[in-house]
Order: structure tokens, then C-alpha cells, then sequence
């Protein structure tokens, strides 16, 4: 933006000095105006307010740290809901060998025959068991590893010889000591621990679920309110500033008048002294 002074550099009087400080002074608000209502920031470099530059940029990384536990929240959220999917699907397979174990404990009303049914099932349903935990990821992490058969419905008994010994779902495999033609009240036992174990581990994950989101409920409070003392510190009041650049412009064309009306008469007294110079 060029400021009005080529014709009125020669001879200045005090009103043209005047002038002239008037004409920058009102290009130098006109510019900044334009630039703040062109961005929509107040503050667009160090020099336009120091302070509020110190606040904003503590404010962006105040408002970059509030992001960065959002999302960590909400990435375990996600991991947590593919968890607890997973483990409905575990069990249900729990609870359909809780039906199957009942059934096998029934010896007066099967035969031979519906027993090894029954232990074929059962056999399919470890066998499912063990593929969930080796398979089911998220996002390339195995979020099933610790609920084979091995891991499901862990229960110490002490033997006849005063051994601790330790059984699971695995124990119920054809020819393990828990199968259908086994101590059935045990795998009953066994059975309803993988159950209970299950339920309690998907209510501990629905617990943190529902903690994440009010944690994430009250990072979303602060940040708006980060976000809106940052607004009231950096962005364009344009109301504001729209008459700061009309204000701008009627003092920088009533200056750029009255320099020229100062130099007409200085040029007019010239004039009349100039028949009197020697």
C-alpha cells in the first residue's frame, strides 16, 4: 500500500509534517484492519499483542494435549468394544457346554451313544474355543489369548494324596479327566466358573467403557472452554475492526486533503514573496 507523500517531500511546513504523520498512521490501521478482517485473527504476528501471542500458543497446546487424550480414550474404547464383542461370542460357547454337561450328567437317560454326541460337541466347542484366542485381533493385537481352555473355568481340587490339582474347559476334551464319561459334577463346577468368569470380565469391560466416556465427556468440557478463551484472545472482532478501517480510511483521505491544502498555501505565500527576493 503506497503512502501519499512523493509530492509533498519538498518544502514541508509544520502542517504538512502534521499531515503526513496522519496519512501513516491511518494506512498503517487500515492495513493491519484489512489483514485482521482478511484472516479473521486479531493477533496475525508478535508485534500485534505480545502477551495475547504467549496466551494463544499456550492455548494450542493446551488444546493439542486435550486432543491427544480424547483420542487415546477413545482408541481404547474402540479396542475394549472389539474385546467384549469377542467375549459374548466366548460366552455363548460357555453356555452352550453348561447345557451340554448338564445333559451328560443325566446317566439314567442316555445311552452310550448320546454320550459320545454329546462329547463330540463338547470337543467342537474347545476346538472353537481355542481357535477364537489363537485368532481374534484388533488392530494386530491378540485380545483373546488369555481365554483358551486352558485359562476358562479354573478350578483346584485336592486328590485322595493331598495334591493340589488344577482343572479347566481343557480337561473336558475326549479322554481328559472332565470328558462325558467323567466326573461330571467337577466339569459342572469347571463350567460355571468359565461362565461367571466371562460375565464378570465383560461387566469389568463395560465399567471401563462407561469410565472412558465421562472422562472424555469432561475433556471435551475443557477443551471447548480452552477453545473459546482462545477465541476471545485471538479471533477478529469484525464488527470492531470493519469500523477501525472505515475510521482508517475517512482520517487517511482527510489527511491526504489537508496536506495538499497546506501545500497549496504554502506554495501561494512563495508565490507572493518571490517579486520581493533580490
Amino acid at each position: 500500500m503506497r503512502i501519499y507523500s512523493s509530492k509533498l517531500s519538498v518544502g514541508l511546513n509544520p502542517m504538512d509534517t502534521l499531515a503526513m504523520r496522519q496519512i501513516r498512521d491511518a494506512q498503517a490501521q487500515k492495513a493491519q484492519s484489512l489483514t485482521r478482517l482478511a484472516t479473521g485473527q486479531r493477533i496475525n504476528r508478535a508485534a500485534d499483542d505480545p502477551s495475547g501471542m504467549m496466551f494463544v500458543t499456550k492455548a494450542d497446546a493446551e488444546l493439542a494435549s486435550i486432543d491427544s487424550r480424547i483420542k487415546a480414550m477413545e482408541r481404547n474404547n474402540l479396542r475394549l468394544a472389539a474385546q467384549e464383542g469377542a467375549l459374548s461370542v466366548v460366552s455363548d460357547l460357555a453356555l452352550e457346554l453348561e447345557g451340554l454337561v448338564v445333559q451328560a450328567a443325566n446317566d439314567g437317560g442316555l445311552g452310550d451313544g448320546e454320550k459320545e454326541s454329546i462329547q463330540v460337541q463338547i470337543d467342537g466347542i474347545l476346538k472353537a474355543l481355542t481357535s477364537l484366542s489363537a485368532t481374534q485381533q484388533y488392530n494386530g493385537e491378540q485380545i483373546l489369548s488369555n481365554y483358551g481352555p486352558t485359562n476358562l473355568g479354573v478350578v483346584t481340587k485336592t486328590d485322595e494324596d493331598g495334591n493340589k490339582v488344577r482343572y479347566s474347559l481343557a480337561d473336558m476334551v475326549t479322554g481328559g479327566a472332565l470328558d462325558a464319561e467323567g466326573d461330571q459334577e467337577l466339569a459342572q463346577d469347571v463350567v460355571e466358573s468359565a461362565v461367571a468368569q466371562l460375565s464378570g470380565q465383560r461387566a469389568a469391560i463395560g465399567t471401563r467403557i462407561n469410565q472412558n466416556e465421562s472422562l472424555i465427556r469432561v475433556e471435551m468440557v475443557a477443551f471447548e472452554e480452552q477453545m473459546r478463551a482462545r477465541s476471545l484472545e485471538q479471533d477478529t472482532d469484525f464488527a470492531q475492526e470493519t469500523s477501525n478501517l472505515a475510521r482508517a480510511q475517512i482520517l487517511e483521505q482527510t489527511s491526504i486533503v489537508a496536506a495538499q491544502v497546506a501545500r497549496q498555501q504554502a506554495e501561494s505565500v512563495l508565490a507572493l514573496l518571490e517579486p520581493l527576493a533580490p
